[in-house]
């Protein structure tokens, strides 16, 4: 197989979208106090057709729904896509943190995925993703008192979190082979 312009294109901008994909994860994605232990909270890392399906992965094909679909949990599914696909995915929060002194309302959205499909003929499918893994995001402020100094007001505060990139080939060894099965 040879790369012509156009596959040398698309591959640029594929890894132009990535790149610039990445600077939009510099916002604050949780205000959670718990990203603050461990790698943060971690992400189900499905997209919004799985999640809708309780993140059932393996319950898609490209071929069965909208040719632009795109199934990261499943790379059997690549040789499916039909036309280059291109999906974004952005999620929004809504969380209330109550303690035993007050009640806070917190409302984030950001980007959530990004993913690329392209078709590499009939038999082959190609896939790349970038999506977070786990998200940090906190401020907790406490205050205590210090014998000698009075109170003193400690302020924990962090954000980011750790991203993944996917790259997944698929390709299907048996094409149109599954007739001689049905009778």
């Amino acid at each position: 197989m040879s790369l012509n312009t156009t596959s040398h294109k698309l591959l640029f901008k594929l890894i132009l979208v990535l790149f610039s994909y990445q600077f939009s994860f510099s916002q604050t994605a949780t205000d959670s106090p718990y990203s603050r232990f461990g790698l943060g909270n971690i992400e189900s890392g499905g997209f919004v057709q799985n999640v809708g399906m309780g993140s059932a992965f393996i319950g898609l094909q490209n071929d069965t729904l909208i040719p632009l679909f795109i199934n990261p949990g499943n790379p059997a599914s690549y040789p499916g896509i039909r036309l280059t696909s291109f999906e974004v995915g952005v999620k929004y929060t809504n969380t209330t943190y109550i303690s035993s002194e007050e009640s806070v309302k917190k409302h984030r959205s950001n980007f959530n995925y990004i993913s690329m499909g392209f078709p590499m003929g009939k038999r082959m499918g190609l896939v790349a993703t970038m999506q977070p893994y786990s998200l940090v995001g906190y401020k907790v402020i406490s205050t205590s008192a210090v014998s000698n100094i009075g109170n003193v007001k400690n302020q924990y505060e962090g954000d980011g979190g750790l991203n993944r990139v996917l790259l997944g080939v698929g390709f299907k060894p048996f094409i149109n082979k599954h007739g001689k099965f049905l009778n």
